[in-house]
């Protein structure tokens, strides 16, 4: 999918002809990397469209480092809404961190179409590089109820609802398990690897470096929660249920008894 630049001008794709530093592609588009009908009828003109401008300006290197402009697309605060009057169509831009820093999943509020990028995937789990945030991106997809979601890879998602309540499920079961794990055991530490032997152990073990990818990311959401703490031990990193967190909820629990 793309969504105009208002901050460039139509016609300013190239400038300078073929002097390097003399100028530079402006790009007038942003790519959300996303299926959405008429999309490729849309591309086609534009690089139609494009592909003129560059055999009229004559110049062959588009993405030469020397051509491109210092700042080519126009800034936004983490979320906002584009209204595209001619298309009766309003594009909305929100933040949902996890898979990166930098996550955004885009909104077509007139069909209810949701264009998830990389954070829910057609036909498995995405990757993620921060669990915590990733989950809360998740709850916040969940409450804007898309009526399709357009990941940026895998099949088109006809049931969104039911896809983003499987991603949080599944998500928490794991944590549950790694969680429950160290507290049946609190005097022991844990290695990643550990934690994978046991949860994953029905898991062929070519996989077990995947999965410690993930149990790593749910330790590391679990750390920030204070439900476990992290150590350090002959260059490897050990991992361990956390009595101050323990304390803290028998004291809440005690405290919500003395006010029934």
């Amino acid at each position: 999918m793309w969504i105009w630049n208002e901050a460039t001008p139509a016609d300013a794709h190239v400038s300078g002809g073929n002097q390097a530093g003399g100028g530079g592609p402006i790009f007038p588009c942003m790519y959300c990397g996303a299926s959405f009908p008429h999309q490729s009828k849309l591309t086609r003109h534009i690089l139609s469209h494009s592909l003129e401008t560059l055999k009229y300006r004559e110049t062959p290197h588009l993405l030469h480092p020397s051509h491109l402009p210092p700042n080519p697309l126009k800034k936004y605060q983490s979320d906002y809404t584009l209204s595209l009057p001619k298309e009766h169509a309003t594009i909305e831009v929100i933040h949902t961190p996890g898979h990166t820093t930098d996550h955004v999943v885009i909104t077509h509020e007139e069909s209810g179409a949701l264009f998830s990028g990389d954070c829910i995937l057609g036909d498995s789990t995405a990757v993620f590089e921060d669990l915590f945030d990733y989950m809360k991106s998740l709850e916040r997809i969940l409450q804007l109820e898309p009526s399709v979601i357009y990941p940026a890879h895998g099949s088109i998602i006809e049931n969104p609802i039911e896809r983003i309540k499987y991603y949080i499920i599944h998500r928490n079961k794991r944590e549950e398990a790694i969680y429950e794990l160290l507290k049946t055991k609190k005097e022991h530490l844990f290695s990643d690897l550990d934690i994978v032997k046991i949860i994953y152990k029905e898991t062929p073990t070519e996989m077990w470096p995947a999965a410690a990818y993930n149990v790593n990311h749910h330790l590391k959401k679990l750390a920030k929660e204070h439900k476990v703490v992290q150590s350090e031990k002959d260059d490897q990193t050990l991992w361990q249920f956390s009595e101050k967190q323990s304390l803290q909820l028998q004291i809440s629990d005690h405290r919500g008894e003395e006010g029934v």
